[in-house]
């Protein structure tokens, strides 16, 4: 009995006890389970996002590395109008680098780093870069600054840094800056690209040509928001260069003179476009409007008025009139018409012309030289009021309607009221003779003028002509023809008489030339606001030269001159500046002097031109086609600066010291523009024509990236 009781009591001990063990391990579970839910809780709610950005940090991702954007060159496919320019930054993986290379190169690669930035000591970068290696960063930015290809070549030969990314850790990350040589020179023509894919002229209306392809690479993103980069997936394809039709010597002619005479006339805005006649090849396009935030007398290129600004074009659209009369066979040049009394009334409006009491009975020729109103309005009015549809017609022909399919994005469609418009009324058709009624842009004028220059055939502006890659030519732009002719020959060549008289006794008498032959048409429109015409004026000229063989054409627009108010006062001018300047670079177009006076000339002793500094080979190529006696006593010498001895001039070689400023007085901007950057100087030009003076002084010890100012006079 008392050993059953015993075993009794031993298996209730032994239950309790795994009864005991059972809770405790339930318990332990349940404690567990609380500290799991608990650590959860603390993980997502309190430091969830603190983590949540650590393991975005540690990331790789594949992002796309953008592709050099191509080069935009001028006519002569040398000059760079705009550029994509290289940019470094450095930076670096500290952990990389064995240790005993790095303990033995790192007091040199600081030394280097303080001379070269300048911003810190050696001791700095020193404690810069171990404290991150020792932190195990993985990625430093070594200094914040940009730095240019040449510099990123001598940083390459520094310790550690030569070792590579690999064995040195070096990262150089770049960028690209977009650079123009000649600054603000045509800057709304070649334009730009904003970050919204918008943006103006040739960078935008080319942008799939000159941006390229950009690359795929895969970086880790660092801490700080910084990536490093791991593998290139995709090389980037760099964009294609452009060779452009614009010449920068008639560019920088075309700016000046429109902006002085803007000036002088307190206008408004302006536009001058220069174009060839067989080719429609842009020369220059200038456009400057009033920089309002400048208090008057600030002008920038703002709008390309040339393409975007439609308005009524006044006289210059004579010529249209009276090339539909003589093609219609209504009139002949030796005709006559009476002028009225300086006014003609059609309806319940006034035709005047701008002399008192008229000019009573011309011809053909004189009326369209001294651009009366009252006569061309009575001719039109005369032979088309029972049919304006055909003076309509003659319109069309002519291209005046159709809009220009320009290789710039953004076009301003013409605006001509038609017979059967609830706009067309009895006097549409004498004030749309005159240039009122109808809105054209400066470069739809100019096309055809240039119609006329070309014996009636119309070719398309053109201002890029060739696509490229480096020295490789890809595709070039031919040349356009939109109407093989707008008119008989008969009636251009009298057209042609006409617009040369305008010149040799009418309105624009005021610029004519003994050297050359101009011809062209003065344009004086008031200016419509409002729905009521105003006293404020939209002046014009528009031709081409020399006159007996047309190589040029132009258009010239000066909106709201204070006074004088007529496009012979205030346009033509510029006009006649920008023909002077190609004409006397332009040796084709000088008449052949007869033998006599050549040998006259020959014979004589002759003071020696101006002549500057500059490129070799151009220098004496001038000289010697020009006869001037020149010897070289600089072998080899790439440039040289001459010496006079009586009549003769001696190159001398301009010799270049390491490390100062090159001597660029007295070249022009194209000569000096490349000495200066060759040497790894920036320059800030002020003003226009040869160089006068220049800061710091040639032979100033200078560093590298300094900037050197270059003023131009004449």
């Amino acid at each position: 009995m008392a050993v059953t009781r015993a075993k009794s009591a031993n298996q209730r001990n032994v239950r309790s006890s795994i009864l005991l063990r059972v809770r405790l391990v339930f318990l332990g579970c349940l404690l567990l389970g609380i500290g799991i839910i608990g650590r959860m809780f603390y993980l997502q709610q309190v430091v969830g996002n603190s983590l949540r950005e650590k393991a975005k940090e540690n990331l790789m991702t594949l992002d796309e590395v953008p592709a050099t954007r191509g080069n935009i060159y001028a006519g002569d496919g040398n000059s760079l109008l705009a550029t994509s320019l290289p940019s470094y930054q450095l930076a670096m993986d500290p952990t990389v680098a064995d240790v005993k290379i790095f303990a033995a190169a790192v007091d040199s690669l600081a030394d280097s780093l303080a001379m070269f930035y300048k911003d810190a000591s050696k001791r700095e970068y020193v404690r810069k870069i171990k404290g991150a290696r020792a932190e195990k960063k993985r990625y430093l930015i070594v200094n914040n600054d940009y730095i240019d290809y040449q510099d990123k070549k001598r940083m390459l030969r520094w310790p550690i840094i030569r070792l590579g990314r690999n064995k040195g850790g070096v990262i150089f990350e770049k960028t690209e800056r977009r650079e123009r040589p000649f600054g603000l020179l045509a800057s709304r023509t070649l334009g730009n690209v904003n970050q919204n894919k918008g943006g103006s002229g040739i960078e935008y209306s080319f942008n799939d040509t000159l941006a390229g392809k950009d690359g795929l690479t895969l970086f880790r993103r660092m801490g700080g928001g910084l990536k490093k980069p791991i593998y290139e997936e995709r090389q980037p394809i760099h964009g294609y260069d452009l060779i452009t039709t614009i010449d920068i010597n008639l560019q920088d002619v075309a700016e000046t003179a429109l902006e002085r005479e803007l000036k002088r006339n307190g206008a408004d805005y302006g536009c001058a476009v220069l174009m060839e006649v067989a080719t429609g090849e842009i020369k220059a396009m200038a456009n400057l409007g009033l920089d309002l935030a400048n208090h008057d007398t600030v002008y920038r290129e703002r709008l390309n008025y040339a393409v975007l600004t439609a308005a009524e074009p006044g006289s210059t659209m004579k010529l249209a009139s009276y090339l539909a009369l003589l093609q219609d066979n209504r009139i002949k040049p030796t005709d006559s018409v009476f002028c009225d009394w300086g006014s003609r009334m059609f309806g319940p409006d006034k035709m005047s012309d701008s002399k008192p009491g008229g000019y009573g009975f011309l011809s053909i020729e004189q009326a369209f030289a001294y651009s009366s109103n009252v006569a061309i309005s009575k001719l039109a009015n005369q032979h088309f009021k029972s049919r304006p549809l055909k003076y309509m017609e003659y319109m069309d022909a002519f291209g005046l309607t159709s809009s220009i399919d320009f290789q710039l994005k953004g076009h301003v469609k013409p605006l001509f009221y038609r017979p059967g418009n609830k706009q067309w009324n009895t006097n549409t058709l004498p004030w749309m003779s005159v240039g009122y009624n109808c809105q054209i842009t400066p470069l739809q004028t100019l096309t055809f003028y240039n119609a006329v220059a070309n014996n009636g055939v119309m070719v398309e502006p053109r201002i890029v002509k060739e696509v490229r890659r480096a020295d490789k030519l890809l595709y070039t732009f031919p040349v356009k023809i939109l109407r093989p002719k707008i008119a008989d020959d008969k009636p251009l060549a009298q057209v042609r008489k006409l617009l040369e008289a305008v010149v040799d006794y009418g309105t624009a008498k005021n610029i004519r030339q003994t050297e050359y032959r101009i011809a062209g048409k003065t344009g004086t429109a008031k200016k419509l606001i409002g729905g009521r015409y105003t006293e404020r004026y939209y002046a014009s000229f528009a031709g081409y030269f020399p006159a007996e063989k047309p190589k040029y054409s132009c258009i010239v627009i000066i909106d709201n001159p204070s006074m004088p108010l007529y496009g012979a006062d205030v346009a033509a001018p510029v006009f006649r500046e920008l023909a002077s300047k190609i004409y006397a670079q332009d040796v084709e177009m000088h008449k052949e002097l007869s033998k006599e006076v050549v040998a006259k000339v020959s014979g004589e002793p002759r003071e020696l031109p101006t002549i500057g500094a500059g490129f070799y080979e151009d220098l004496a190529l001038i000289s010697n086609y020009f006869k001037v006696s020149n010897h070289n006593k600089a072998a080899g010498a790439t440039i040289v600066r001459p010496t006079r001895h009586e009549n003769a001039i001696y190159w001398e070689r301009m010799k270049a010291i390491p490390s100062t400023v090159p001597d660029v007085r007295t070249m022009m901007l194209r000569d000096a523009l490349p000495i200066l950057e060759n040497a790894g100087y920036t320059a800030n030009i002020v003003g226009k024509g040869r160089v006068v003076s220049q800061s710091p002084a040639p032979g100033t010890p200078l560093s590298k990236r300094s900037i050197v100012t270059i003023s131009m006079g004449s």
